[in-house]
Formats: structure tokens, sequence, C-alpha cells
């Protein structure tokens, strides 16, 4: 007759821990996850952002590149004129 009762005991205790247990873990998966997803969008912004100015400071960064090719394609054209003008005068001398 002792057992009996034990066994419904453990089975009540059981059975109001899974009622109890369960929707406390579940609320608290659900409660994890909305922050992990806002987490992660805060995450997402800002590596939006961070590529964003990347992008633009590769930008800047080329186009001042591109200035300075520029600049040293007009001296190298300005030093072969006057390179060919220096043989010119010596040849003539």
């Amino acid at each position: 007759m002792k057992n009996g009762w034990t066994k419904y005991l453990v089975g009540v205790l059981v059975t109001l821990t899974l009622f109890v247990a369960m929707p406390f873990m579940a609320s608290s998966i659900v409660a994890n996850d909305k922050e992990a997803r806002a987490r992660d969008k805060e995450i997402e912004k800002e590596l939006i952002t961070r590529h964003e100015k990347n992008r633009d400071r590769m930008e800047i960064f080329c186009a001042k590149q591109q200035e300075i090719n520029d600049k040293l394609s007009i001296g190298l054209v300005e030093i072969k004129a006057d390179l060919k003008y220096i043989k010119q005068q010596v040849g003539h001398n």
C-alpha cells in the first residue's frame, strides 16, 4: 500500500513539475531568443555602418591615389620632353 501512494505522489510531483517548469523554460527560451535577435540586429547595424564608412574612406583614398598618379604621369611626360630637348641641344653642339 505504501508503494502505491509513493508512486502516486511521485507521479503528481513529476506532472506538476513538468506543467510548471516547461512553460517557464519555454518563456525563458523565447525571451533569450528575442534578446539574441535584438543583439544580432544591433551588430548588423554596426557592421553596415562600419562597411559604409570603410567604403567611403576607400573611395577617398582611391581618388587621392588617382590624383597622385595623374600628377606623376604629367611629371614623367615633362621629364621625357626635357630629356628630349637636352638630347637635341647636346646633339647640335
